[in-house]
This record gives structure tokens, sequence and C-alpha cells, in this order.
């Protein structure tokens, strides 16, 4: 088995590890014991990403690559918001033939009362895109990528971001939203992708809740990422 088969498989295992025990731990479906399991996943998948992408003992140290310009950070979200768009009209459309339970349930919790919403506004926007990019458009990518097939990495990441959130009508939802990330990752790295993904699921959480103060509050978490991210940048794609 090669280094990158090897980095590869490893980085599959340990997110599914990773998953598979807040899953359990995480307790009963309510929005604060889901916003609860999404920080500590968020916070595990991005712990195996920076291990299995620099320890030697997964084959050869790979770059970590987390840096991009920030002039690209308001290109990436302008993306965020098309893709938001794009994936709520599609899943709209991909509904009269697959059932949209997933999207009626994320709709109920955002909608409930007290501190738990917002709890999970904040887990989607800040929490949810630093772990997943670092784990599919970071440590993936970089693991599918040898320096010379971007796009197989693209392809790969692409299919894998989608898969990973398992339900049919929400991961067909995502292909074409993930493939702009992708595309954004190319041109920007680690840093414009989150970038996008934050604001892509701060739109969706607008969308999704019928409580105006929880809107507010994931509109203030993706404006908090995006300036985090502004100043954290460096001047280097990689």
């Amino acid at each position: 088995m090669s280094d990158r088969t090897a980095r590869i498989a490893w980085l599959v295992g340990l997110a599914a590890v990773v998953s598979l025990a807040v899953a359990a731990v995480s307790g009963s479906r309510t929005p604060g014991s889901i916003a609860l399991g999404t920080v500590l996943q968020s916070v595990g998948l991005a712990v195996v990403a920076r291990f299995v992408v620099t320890h030697p003992a997964f084959g050869p140290p790979r770059p970590w690559a987390w840096g991009g310009p920030s002039p690209w950070l308001g290109a990436a979200a302008l993306a965020g918001v098309a893709t938001a768009v794009g994936s709520h009209a599609f899943a709209e459309v991909l509904s009269h033939w697959a059932d949209d339970g997933h999207v009626r349930a994320v709709s109920g919790w955002l909608s409930e009362g007290g501190a738990g919403p917002v709890a999970l506004a904040v887990a989607f926007t800040a929490a949810a895109p630093v772990g997943e990019e670092l784990l599919f458009r970071g440590a993936l990518w970089e693991a599918v990528d040898d320096g010379r097939r971007p796009w197989l990495a693209w392809l790969v990441t692409t299919l894998a971001f989608a898969a990973w959130h398992g339900d049919p009508l929400q991961a067909a939802a995502l292909l074409p939203v993930s493939a702009v990330f992708g595309l954004v990752r190319l041109r920007g790295g680690v840093v414009a992708a989150v970038a996008a993904h934050a604001v892509h699921n701060g739109v969706a959480v607008g969308w999704l809740s019928d409580a105006p103060s929880v809107s507010g509050v994931a509109a203030a978490s993706v404006a908090t990422v995006l300036a985090a991210l502004a100043f954290a940048a460096p001047s280097g794609r990689r």
C-alpha cells in the first residue's frame, strides 16, 4: 500500500470513528445536543486532519495547506451565497421525488425556543465549516494531490464531501455546492473554502429558521468567522 493510499485510508477510518463516537455520546436529538455533537465532531475532524497529514507515522509529512490570500475571501463569500441559493432551489426540486425529512427536521430544531437553536446556529456556521474543510479540502486534498493532479483532488473531495452528509437528498443537493467549494479551494486555499462554507451555512440557517434571533446570531457568527479568517490568513496560497 502506497503512502498516499494509507494516508487516505487512515483519514477516512479515523474520521468515521470520530463521527460514530460523537453520535454515541451526543444524547437525545435536541438542538442543544446536536450543537454539542457538531462542535465535538468538528474539533475531532480538525485534529484527525492535522495529525494524519503532518505525522510521519502516516508517511512523509505533507505541507499543511491552510493559508490563502485574504483578497479571495470576498469572492469566497459570494460563492457561499450563490451555492446557498442554488442548493435551496435544487433541494426544493428534488423534494418532489425524495424524502426531505432531514431538511424539515433541521428547520424544526432551528425554530424551537430557548438557547438550543442559537447554539446550533453557531455550531453550523462556525464549527462545522472549519472541521469539515480541514478534513476534506485540507487533509484529504493533500493526501490525493501529488502536486501534479489538483483536479483529481478536486473530484475526490467533491464526491467525498457530498457523500459524507449521508442523507440522499442532502447529498444530492450538496454535490454542486461541494464542487464550487473545491474550485474556491483551488484558487484561494483552505481559508477561502472555510469562508465559502461558513457563508453558505449562514444563509441556509436564515432560510430554515423561523426565529429572527437565530438568523441574527447566524449572521453575526459568519461575520466573526470571516473577520478571523481575514486576520489569520497569510499572504501565500498554501
